[in-house]
Order: structure tokens, then C-alpha cells, then sequence
């Protein structure tokens, strides 16, 4: 007697498809999230170096000014420091709370330098006898620097 060769096929099962699906979008939420969380990381670094370099900019125009001017030049009124000499006034002070402004000519229009702008918190100057000491706080979306100095006057 012949036997009849079964052929069997083996199919997926509707608990085994549904198994598949569950694991692949388990899959694709955890790379999404990679992502996201990879995203951030890099923009909060950006913000980051950013803010460094605008406190770090700030602070080489201050120490360069300040360098320059003899002690008796130099009035320092807590968010504002003003340079008196022969060629004219130089200035740094704040505006709106939150920009950090660089004047080089006090009687010129329009030559204002912003340092630091939109994120400043703080900037505090203090005449000591032969230095200026100084410091300026940068914050965004919670993270911040606080960069502070002090400069030796010339005599």
C-alpha cells in the first residue's frame, strides 16, 4: 500500500505575527528615543560652548581694556566700568537686564559692541585699591557659567 506523502507547510501563526509586531515597534521606540536623547546631548553641548564663548570673549575685552588704563581712568560703578583717557571714554555695561555691551567711543553713535547677548544674569564690578575685580554670570535653559577676574592696574 502507498502512502500519501503529506506535504506540510509551515505558516506563522496569528500569535507568532502578533509576537513580531510587539517586538519590532519595542525595537523602533527604543531608537527613537536614542535619538532623541542623542539630539539633546548634542544641543545642550552646543549651548554649552556657546555660552563659554561668549563669557570667554567678554572676559579678553575686559582684561585688555583694563590693562591698558591707568588706575586713575577707571570708575567702577557695580554693572557699569567706564575707561577716561585722552582719546576718549571707553565703556562696558548692561542693557535690558540681559546684554553685556562693549562701547569704545563713548561720543560716537553706533560703534556699541554686544559681548554677551540675551543670556546675561549678572555682571558685577568692584574697584579694589590697584585692580579691578569683576564677574559675569551666563545662563540658558538652566545651565550657566560664572566667569570672574582680577586685573592689575598700571600706576
Amino acid at each position: 500500500m502507498k502512502h500519501a506523502l503529506k506535504t506540510v507547510r509551515r505558516r506563522f501563526t496569528i500569535i507568532e505575527a502578533m509576537f513580531f509586531v510587539l517586538a519590532a515597534s519595542i525595537l523602533a521606540i527604543t531608537a527613537l528615543a536614542m535619538l532623541y536623547y542623542l539630539y539633546r546631548g548634542v544641543s545642550d553641548a552646543r549651548e554649552n560652548v556657546d555660552m563659554q564663548r561668549d563669557a570667554s570673549v567678554a572676559v579678553v575685552f575686559l582684561k585688555h581694556e583694563l590693562r591698558a588704563a591707568e588706575s586713575s581712568e577707571i570708575d567702577v560703578d557695580g554693572d557699569e566700568i567706564t575707561i577716561d583717557t585722552d582719546s576718549g571714554d571707553r565703556r562696558f555695561y548692561v542693557v535690558g537686564g540681559n546684554t553685556l555691551m562693549f562701547d569704545p567711543d563713548t561720543g560716537a553713535e553706533g560703534d556699541e559692541i554686544p559681548l554677551v547677548r540675551d543670556r546675561l544674569v549678572g555682571f558685577t564690578a568692584e574697584k579694589l585699591s590697584g585692580r579691578v575685580k569683576f564677574e559675569i554670570v551666563i545662563e540658558e535653559d538652566g545651565e550657566s557659567v560664572t566667569v570672574d577676574g582680577i586685573v592689575q592696574q598700571r600706576n
